[in-house]
């Protein structure tokens, strides 16, 4: 609900300052996060504190860009020369590996699934040329490669393209094999059990 109420609040308050004239050229806004454009900083104050000014119980707050970037409702807004560009933001205090929800946590495959889908979905609506696309795909794989080249180096022993020959053979290996996935499913929960 309060989403709703602060929109209806803000187009209140921007129908006012367009009626007067005194909405900037560029301006969008998304819930209380705005973009807009402004000729200088001056301009950007006077129009801050224009805002500020609308209503006592509001205080809107100001980024500037730096080095040309400027972050943006979970993207980041690069502009290189007269043109604009979009890449997903990602926050500085953001130190951990990008890893949102652990592969062997006990949430169901679909969620995990879900998860990646709706990275890629929303790096693809987000960015505005495919290198750009191309990269965050990269970002995304990163931490499935490195689990990956966890696996091979801890779990798989010797060269991991060659697969590993097996000494045990029993009557039955097809059997045998599935006992075996069983048993090492049974792992997790906390045993080690080998065959």
């Amino acid at each position: 609900m309060g989403p709703l109420r602060a929109n209806t609040f803000l187009c209140s308050i921007e129908e006012k300052l367009e009626q007067d004239n005194k909405l900037p050229e560029f301006y969008r806004r998304y819930v209380e996060d705005t973009l807009a454009t402004m000729k200088d900083v001056p301009a950007a104050e006077a129009f801050l504190s224009m805002l500020n000014n609308c209503h006592p119980s509001i205080s809107f707050t100001w980024e500037l860009a730096s080095d040309n970037k400027l972050p943006f409702v979970g993207m980041e807004v690069l502009k290189k020369g007269r043109k604009l560009e979009t890449s997903v933001y990602k926050k500085p205090t953001n130190t951990c590996t990008g890893l949102l929800l652990h592969q062997q946590s006990h949430a169901d495959k679909r969620y995990k699934k879900s998860l990646i889908k709706t990275m890629v979905n929303l790096a693809f609506h987000l960015l505005s040329t495919r290198e750009a696309f191309t990269r965050e795909c990269d970002h995304l794989e990163s931490p499935i490669n490195s689990i990956i080249s966890h696996f091979v180096t801890f779990v798989v022993p010797g060269d991991p393209y060659v697969p590993a020959q097996t000494t045990r053979q029993f009557k039955d290996q097809k059997s045998a094999d599935a006992v075996e996935k069983q048993l090492s499913d049974l792992s997790k929960i906390g045993e080690d059990l080998r065959m």
